[in-house]
């Protein structure tokens, strides 16, 4: 079956993304997985939010984040913002805490944390087994203030309905209040913003879509004070049914390429860390598909300063780990591992608490 290629062009796009958008994609694989989304509506005036709710989120984020997109959505307080409230809208919540999967609210209280912890992971991993509709592959480039995200979303089978694509930005380590923790809580994966005016995103298509349907589409905000070290972008699917949005699927990364400074590309070289929230160790597992390479991995803070330099030197093809210990950083929070070979860099994220 040939593939259908439709584009999206925004006429206010410099040359120079438009360009990245195209050359990017093209190369873009988007990944053939169902994942889940789990959603935190909270509050940061809310004692239980900072409470229970803060426990049962790390606990749970702890369990499905390698197969869920994690996010905390603010609808009120100090870190409110439109999109956490048209989610919230969207759920039918007016509460806090609410912990949404896909759109079902778990119902999750203090005495049925232990049980829902559960239900939860089983709920996830069962869906991850199952195969996707649709997915969609990004790349992200910052370029001057601006982000530009080109994404590639593909159907893997034929469907009916009236579909959208949502890009946003997810930040860590914000150091803001939380009523029962104090001043100084560290609030992790808060959406912030939405790429589009819609919080939903723009209309990917309405109808009958065709296996292999493929849509491109690039992206664009101000990255105003943000850090790009403390950022993940996230794409959600949605279909639209009647006025509610139903999640569909999701993907995001935390890999964001600057001008002159090229990914690295998970066909020469992948590393994962495990596990991404510790007190005490991770493991950094590196494969090299082909070959010997010249590398460096370092622990660096959220500014960007390097903190330690874990492996410097020649590696060989095949699977090598290296240990990371907390006792390597000053206090506990969100830190990187950061890969590089010649030019090219890869990041992860790794929360030490």
């Amino acid at each position: 079956m040939l593939t259908q290629i439709k584009m999206t062009k925004h006429i206010l796009f410099a040359l120079t993304i438009i360009l990245f958008s195209f050359n990017a994609v093209e190369a873009q694989t988007v990944p053939n997985r169902q994942q889940s989304l789990i959603t935190k509506i909270t509050a940061s005036w809310c004692p239980n939010c900072g409470g229970w709710g803060w426990d049962f989120y790390e606990n749970i984020y702890a369990d499905n984040s390698n197969k869920a997109l994690m996010i905390k959505a603010h609808y009120s307080g100090d870190l409110e913002n439109q999109v956490a409230q048209d989610f919230a809208a969207n759920f039918n919540v007016n509460y806090q805490p609410y912990f949404i999967l896909g759109n079902d609210n778990q119902n999750v209280t203090p005495s049925n944390a232990s049980s829902k912890r559960t239900s939860i992971k089983t709920m996830v991993d069962d869906i991850y087994l199952t195969s996707p509709i649709v997915n969609t592959g990004l790349i992200v480039e910052k370029n001057g203030n601006t982000l530009n995200v080109a994404t590639k979303t593909h159907f893997f089978q034929q469907t009916q309905g009236e579909y959208y694509l949502g890009v946003y930005v997810i930040e860590s380590g914000i150091v803001s209040f939380q009523q029962g923790i104090g001043n100084n809580a560290v609030h992790n994966n808060v959406i912030r913003a939405s790429f589009s005016d819609n919080s939903f995103g723009e209309l990917l298509d309405d109808g009958t879509i065709t296996e292999s349907s493929e849509y491109l589409h690039d992206f664009s905000i101000d990255l105003g004070s943000w850090n790009i070290v403390d950022l993940e972008i996230a794409i959600i699917i949605w279909q639209k049914v009647g006025d509610s949005y139903q999640y569909v699927n999701s993907s995001s990364t935390s890999e964001i390429g600057t001008v002159g400074v090229t990914s690295i590309s998970e066909d020469e070289i992948s590393f994962n860390v495990l596990p991404t929230i510790t007190n005490s160790n991770a493991t950094i597992e590196l494969n090299l598909k082909n070959g010997q390479s010249n590398i460096q991995l370092e622990l660096v803070d959220p500014s960007g300063k390097r903190l330690a330099t874990i492996f410097e030197g020649r590696a060989v093809a095949g699977v090598q780990t290296f240990d990371v210990n907390k006792s390597l950083v000053k206090s506990e929070g969100l830190y990187f591992i950061v890969l590089r070979s010649g030019d090219s860099v890869s990041t992860k994220k790794i929360i030490f608490q």
